[in-house]
């Protein structure tokens, strides 16, 4: 279900979906997806458009949070992302949902 939509300063358009696919971290919140409109791989964008978006997932992810700073953004790099376009996944916990911490 779309949620939101936009244009990047290129006039690029991008959407803002509720995902329908369930996250095994989620049993109470929910899991959105940023997409630009025509599923385009990350070689398709310009660099600039790339910023923008990087940009645009965090500050929905901060815009949809309930809890401010309660969130969880996840971008896959072209190696190994199930999906050859780009998309970021924003997830926001809810209630006793617990994401687990990322470590390096």
């Amino acid at each position: 279900m779309e949620i939101e939509k936009g244009k990047l300063s290129t006039s690029r358009e991008w959407r803002l979906i509720l995902s329908e696919s369930s996250d095994h971290n989620l049993k109470e919140g929910k899991h959105f997806i940023l997409e630009v409109v025509g599923q385009l791989t990350p070689a398709e964008l310009t660099l600039q458009e790339l910023n923008e978006l990087r940009l645009l997932v965090f500050k929905l992810a901060e815009q949809l949070a309930t809890e401010t700073g309660r969130w969880r953004v996840d971008f896959n790099g072209p190696a190994v992302a199930t999906a050859k376009h780009w998309h970021a996944h924003i997830k926001l916990p809810a209630g006793k949902d617990k994401l687990e911490r990322l470590v390096g």
